[in-house]
């Protein structure tokens, strides 16, 4: 099969006018001119498109819904809490397909996916794009952490999404797990972690000052307080959590010192540039990250702290805020994103050898392929895996 398209963007190149691509199986096989077409090929003619890599959404909840601003992050919390504590099943499944459905047609085709023991599990299997799930576990008295423990390592559970997706069991936060846990799982995992770190004000005072309205929270909810390290980084660090499997989603709040240690480590960072907007954070720590060689990709988080699940958005937001150019940005939402979940070898860009995830949206009246992209709202084509999911 062959993409012939107006333009190619393939990320880790120029882009490439009057390009095809060759398929074979799930994969590119060949990236040829439009002279070196056969006629004898089977070719999809998107003559009027720009094709790109599918998105790599490096962070998303899909079970949460809209929470009004609150005063502060923990406010923010307990709204959370209290919502998922009177959703019904059928609540959280409509909400899965729909926050799904949304994310596949803006052009996501891997997601990492943070997913609540208390889902439906079942609704994580079959999404319309690829999955990487991070079961998150929470608990902060014995009891309730064992549980969850169990829970995220109960077999049934997996088999009900594993056909579709790598799963992880991985603590949700280090202020949501006791230490005597959170020391269990960092030094016994292999596997991929996601951790929601440094991400609010409130979480800074948890760990720097041992006060403020989450610490106040953790207590109320039967939590050890304090925290036995100032710095989460430097705990991590010295439990050899520091790797290229560990994805630090936001990491706001972070200094030099401990971006220092995710640059040693390899560790990426996940930026959610919407999610940042909503609680209105200090500047995202970029040019720090970026001058220490830190992996930084993208992510959408959910509907709770963002408008919206579409990896377009994202990055129309992060140019207007950061000032990069489309072409770092676009690499933040594939490539990085793919470097994050170790997937680099596969997905994140078009290159020969790598899985065929990839998407189109309409050349449109623009010249220029990135100005088409950036101003899209949703994507008209979508390949995964060699297969077309939508077409014009």
């Amino acid at each position: 099969m062959l993409l012939k398209a107006r333009w190619l963007l393939p990320v880790n190149s120029p882009p490439l006018p009057d390009a095809a691509i060759r398929i074979e199986g799930e994969s590119i096989q060949k990236i040829v001119s439009r002279q070196e077409i056969t006629n004898e090929e089977k070719i999809i003619d998107l003559s009027d498109f720009v094709l790109l890599p599918g998105f790599v959404n490096a962070h998303a909840h899909l079970e949460f819904s809209r929470v009004p601003k609150q005063k502060n992050f923990t406010e923010w919390v307990r709204q959370v809490i209290a919502l998922q504590a009177s959703a019904t099943e059928a609540d959280k499944r409509k909400m899965i397909r729909s926050t799904a459905k949304s994310l596949a047609t803006t052009g996501t085709t891997t997601a990492a996916i943070h997913a609540g023991l208390d889902l439906p599990v079942d609704c994580l299997s079959s999404l319309p794009f690829k999955t990487i799930t991070f079961l998150e576990i929470l608990g902060l008295t014995e009891e309730i952490a064992l549980a969850n423990i169990r829970k995220a390592f109960d077999g049934r559970v997996r088999a009900l999404i594993e056909k579709d997706s790598e799963i992880y069991p991985s603590p949700h936060s280090l202020y949501g797990l006791g230490e005597e846990f959170l020391d269990k799982l960092l030094e016994t995992s292999d596997s991929l972690l996601s951790i929601h770190l440094l991400e609010s004000e409130d979480e800074e005072q948890f760990f720097r000052k041992r006060t403020g309205p989450l610490a106040e929270l953790i207590a109320e909810r039967g939590g050890k307080l304090p925290f036995p390290a100032r710095s989460p980084i430097e705990w991590l660090a010295s439990h050899r959590a520091l790797s290229n499997r560990l994805l630090v989603v936001h990491g706001n709040y972070l200094t030099e010192t401990e971006i220092e240690l995710l640059q040693k480590g390899g560790s990426s960072v996940i930026h959610c540039p919407g999610s940042h907007r909503y609680f209105g954070h200090r500047d995202f720590p970029l040019a720090e990250l970026q001058n220490s060689g830190v992996n930084v990709a993208l992510g959408t988080d959910s509907l709770a702290s963002n408008e919206g699940l579409s990896m377009l958005a994202e990055m129309r937001n992060f140019r207007t805020k950061s000032g990069l150019s489309r072409n770092e940005i676009l690499k933040m939402a594939t490539l990085n994103g793919a470097i994050a979940l170790s997937k680099e070898k596969e997905i994140g860009s078009l290159e020969v050898g790598k899985k065929a995830d990839i998407i189109g949206v309409p050349i449109g009246r623009h010249k220029d392929p990135l100005d088409a992209v950036f101003e899209a709202t949703e994507v008209s084509f979508i390949m995964r895996d060699g297969k077309i999911c939508f077409a014009p």
